[in-house]
């Protein structure tokens, strides 16, 4: 039973039980005797509310109707390229105009978050469409997996192999949406007093798996429609819903679809290869034995991999560990991708393999896989600092100002980081920072604040002002 239904069900019977106690200490425990005021009175009360309840119920399925056939902008092209009308059966076998769409969903709430600046609409639009198939499964004999997680683990494959691009994680994460025809969701609802259950869900295989019905559903996303507007979308648009089609029989694919398609087939060929390697079900998260195992890596390397490190007094693009600040008040930033440069050749194969760490991270360190772990670790053990001067750290780290004579431009500050603010403090670390405080020291830091910078700066002041206002008053 859908859960909109089952609730209208609940309200009806809230209904109904207040009908018959009105009626009961109405009528049966009221006082005695023939009063026609008070009989005009309760035939009026009871009428109006079995209409009341009635309208509630009747516009609340008139509302779930309506919600699910209005246009959600994900609708299916009806007509082909030629002009000539899709047909379909209904479920009395009889032929109707074809009319296939899709729900409506927010992608902004549940597409990564706004560090992927690189992140197409499209891709944005597939995230957000899979996130609703969270529990569907990828696999109808193997609920262990869902669909959800095997095309975000392919999508994390594709970003890392060489010579592919927006395209090639698009068609990744519309390899597998024709599951969602091929299998057949049913629930089994609970007993009828049992109406605080869910509903058991059960899937059973409808049809064999049909690519052409990723590329159909494809189709229906507003993003994917925007592409026909110049000749290079429409371009981009044949080749990826040709890959998508052959992407089982690639040796199918005519020779006209293009470069583009072709090298969407290998990219495709590539990642499921790597796909076949990888545990999903522990993607992008430790299990605690190897979490344990990082743990104990970390306690046992973090002196010797800051030891390796030479503190510099100046700040420039090419300094790894920046030590500057007063006499006293001296602060130590590490650049991350020399901490986890640093970091993978302390760690065992295991790790290094699961951290993706065999190889110097590229691009911004920040989006590697193995910090979303490294640094909450660091930031428990008191290792790092998670602020400097009131200002929270964006996922462990901080962006320094380099000044316009570092780069050699008459321009705006440039940017030093992402880095780490190193805590020294500890007792095993007190030999090492008597060892660098002998060393000279630049000036203090001065942080490059983004948006999310300043907003954590803002909401760092707000607190302190609200904490002096309640001592105060």
């Amino acid at each position: 039973m859908d859960p909109r239904y089952r609730f209208t069900l609940v309200v009806s019977l809230i209904l109904v039980t207040w009908w018959v106690w009105v009626f009961v200490s109405t009528f049966l425990m009221g006082p005695r005797g023939l009063n026609w005021d008070r009989y005009q009175q309760g035939i009026v009360l009871l009428s109006l509310a079995v209409w009341l309840g009635f309208m509630m119920v009747w516009l609340a399925n008139r509302l779930i109707a309506w919600q699910r056939q209005r246009a959600t902008g994900f609708e299916a092209e009806t007509h082909d390229e030629f002009g000539t009308a899709f047909q379909m059966l209904n479920s009395a076998g009889q032929s109707e105009p074809f009319s296939i769409a899709l729900s409506k969903f927010q992608p902004a709430l549940v597409a990564p978050p706004a560090a992927d600046a690189d992140l197409h609409p499209l891709e944005a639009e597939l995230i957000g469409f899979l996130h609703g198939y969270r529990s569907w499964p990828a696999n109808p004999t193997n609920h262990d997996i869902s669909l959800y997680e095997q095309a975000l683990a392919r999508w994390n494959v594709m970003r890392h192999i060489p010579n592919t691009g927006v395209w090639h994680r698009v068609a990744a994460l519309a390899r597998d949406l024709s599951i969602l025809h091929a299998l057949e969701e049913r629930r089994v609802p609970p007993k009828w007093y049992q109406l605080l259950k869910r509903d058991v869900i059960t899937f059973k295989r409808r049809s064999v798996t049909r690519p052409g019905m990723s590329a159909l559903i494809l189709s229906t996303m507003p993003a994917f429609r925007r592409l026909q507007h110049d000749a290079e979308g429409v371009a981009v648009q044949r080749s990826l819903l040709a890959a998508l089609r052959y992407a089982n029989n690639p040796q199918q694919m005519p020779v006209n679809t293009g470069p583009l398609a072709a090298s969407l087939l290998e990219g495709l060929a590539r990642a499921e290869a790597q796909l076949g390697l990888i545990d999903i079900s522990e993607l992008d998260q430790l299990t605690p034995v190897r979490k344990a195992m990082l743990e104990q890596a970390l306690d046992e390397t973090w002196l010797g991999l800051l030891a390796q490190q030479e503190p510099a007094s100046s700040l420039n693009p090419t300094t790894t560990l920046y030590r500057g600040g007063t006499t006293g008040n001296v602060q130590h930033w590490l650049k991350l991708d020399t901490l986890l440069t640093a970091l993978g050749p302390q760690l065992n194969a295991e790790l290094r393999s699961v951290l993706d760490l065999w190889d110097a991270p590229t691009g911004d360190p920040r989006r590697h896989p193995s910090w979303s772990q490294i640094g909450p670790l660091l930031q428990e053990r008191k290792l790092i600092d998670d602020s400097y001067h009131g200002v929270g750290a964006d996922a462990g780290t901080f962006r320094l100002a380099l000044a316009p004579s570092a780069h050699g431009t008459a321009e705006g500050a440039d940017i030093w980081g992402p880095a780490v603010l190193l805590n020294l403090n500890s007792p095993t670390t007190a030999a090492l920072l008597q060892k660098w405080q002998a060393l000279p020291s630049g000036e203090s830091a001065d942080l490059a604040l983004d948006l999310t910078l300043l907003k954590n700066r803002a909401e760092a002041g707000l607190q302190r002002l609200d904490a002096r206002l309640r001592e105060t008053f």
